[in-house]
């Protein structure tokens, strides 16, 4: 597996995970949008086959939003993945917040927000906040902020 710049062919070539079916559809419908404001993106790719799409946006000078499709992956690939994503985390600037919302339900996405250091800002969720209406949870990377902990 490889870690490649995103292409906005490549969501329409990702096998998502259930749990993230509702962002697939609403990511092919924006994909080329999704590749003009990313403010760095990336997909991993094993031969033809798109395994997961990640990347930024930057919506304020020390502010940015997480996105992530992930599809199902070996552990091998995902450690690549969650690497790729720790250095991108240890590389940036402080003071920066990073922001991801994460499906109230979706068990792993919960524990690798918190293995790359996200702390969860909303335990109670963020009811209506799906197209559906379902519910997301709000994480934050905060790194360099005076009343920030620690990451």
């Amino acid at each position: 597996m490889e870690i490649i710049e995103f292409q906005p062919d490549h969501l329409a070539r990702l096998q998502v995970q259930e749990e993230q079916s509702l962002d697939i559809s609403n990511a092919l419908d924006n994909a080329e949008a999704i590749k003009a404001a990313s403010a760095g993106a990336w997909s991993a790719v094993e031969g033809d086959a798109v395994l997961g799409c990640i990347g930024v946006f930057r919506t304020a000078e020390n502010r940015m939003t997480a996105w992530g499709l992930l599809g199902r992956m070996g552990a091998i690939n995902f450690f690549k993945v969650h690497q790729r994503v720790r250095n991108f985390l240890e590389a940036q600037q402080a003071p920066i917040r990073i922001e991801a919302t994460v499906f109230h339900g979706h068990a792993p996405a919960h524990q690798w927000m918190d293995k790359l250091g996200f702390v969860l800002e909303t335990p109670e969720g963020m009811r209506g906040y799906m197209p559906d209406g379902g519910t997301c949870d709000l994480y934050a990377y905060v790194k360099g902020a005076s009343d920030a902990p620690k990451v």
